[in-house]
């Protein structure tokens, strides 16, 4: 029996019962449930594919490196590539079924003709400025699967305006969307724990962020150069907010801080003085007292309870 056709008859029952069990997501999502790419360079949903070397391979012209016993995607055909990523989370390659597991670095960084990008729910990790500078995607709905989002993954992504982040992740990295210029408002979900150094800083569109009851920190310059920022809420969970964290922010008018206890704050103050003079610090019921005494918080104008 030849060697191909082996293969397809011991892969045949897996594929067919991973592809009915996903169909009705990919009918939805459009999304790619797997391929199966054969002896003869072939594939399954007539996907383009070219061999590099044993490790490495091109399908619709985006690199997807062998490190067993997964896939990362690794970057993309400059010259090829159409503008579409739509990755699957399954690919059979020369007889072993490999799930895709992460984006590697840099791999679509300055991919300004990018429109469309479909992650499947296999990959866990986007790595560090995985996506930066991809001006011409629009909208972001990132898999249930992500736990974690490398440093500046989607920064500079300035025609971003809707991001969905799944409840699996449980940091949004350091200047994750910084620069992201055209971001309106985002949904932060309760599995997050920290909101990471420059994490949305520059977002000038920013007008409404929500932060859940599960972070504890706020890095420093988090929010920084947020002009369109008007309220910002920390939440009673918050015990430190970074320095800088809200510098630039000039159209802030009130903070509401639900802690009893200040949030600590880091070697300098997250908030600049003259911006002080014109927010109202909004505080809980019996807590003016702590706020009035703490450093820098102490520093505004006009402190409420609520």
């Amino acid at each position: 029996m030849k060697k191909s056709l082996f293969y397809f008859l011991l892969l045949l029952p897996l594929a067919s019962c991973l592809t009915a069990c996903n169909n009705d997501d990919d009918d939805e999502q459009g999304a790619i449930t797997l391929v199966v790419i054969n002896d003869d360079g072939t594939t399954s949903n007539g996907s383009t594919f070219s061999v590099i070397d044993s490790l490495n391979f091109y399908l619709d012209h985006i690199k997807y490196n062998i490190v067993e016993p997964h896939l990362v995607v690794d970057k993309y055909d400059k010259k090829n590539f159409s503008g579409v990523a739509n990755i699957p989370p399954i690919i059979i390659y020369k007889g072993k079924v490999y799930d895709v597991t992460r984006v590697w670095r840099y791999a679509f960084q300055g991919c300004t003709g990018l429109t469309s990008l479909t992650l499947p729910n296999s990959v866990k990790y986007i790595g560090t400025n995985a996506f930066a500078g991809c001006t011409g995607l629009t909208t972001l709905t990132l898999p249930n699967s992500v736990i974690s989002l490398g440093w500046g993954s989607f920064q500079g992504c300035t025609a971003l305006t809707s991001v969905t982040l799944p409840d699996s992740i449980n940091c949004v990295g350091d200047a994750a969307f910084r620069g992201c210029t055209s971001l309106s408002s985002i949904t932060i979900p309760n599995s997050v724990t920290m909101i990471g150094e420059e994490a949305f800083s520059f977002c000038t569109s920013l007008t409404s962020i929500t932060i859940p009851n599960s972070v504890t920190l706020v890095d420093g310059r988090a929010f920084e150069g947020c002009t369109g920022l008007t309220s910002i809420t920390f939440p009673s969970s918050v015990t430190y907010v970074g320095p800088h964290a809200l510098y630039g922010c000039t159209g802030l008018t009130s903070i509401h801080c639900q802690g009893m206890t200040p949030p600590r704050k880091g070697f300098s103050s997250p908030i600049a003085p003259d911006i002080c003079q014109n927010v109202t610090l909004y505080v809980p019921k019996g807590a003016l007292s702590a706020y009035q005494s703490a450093n820098d918080w102490k520093d505004f104008k006009t402190i409420v309870e609520e």
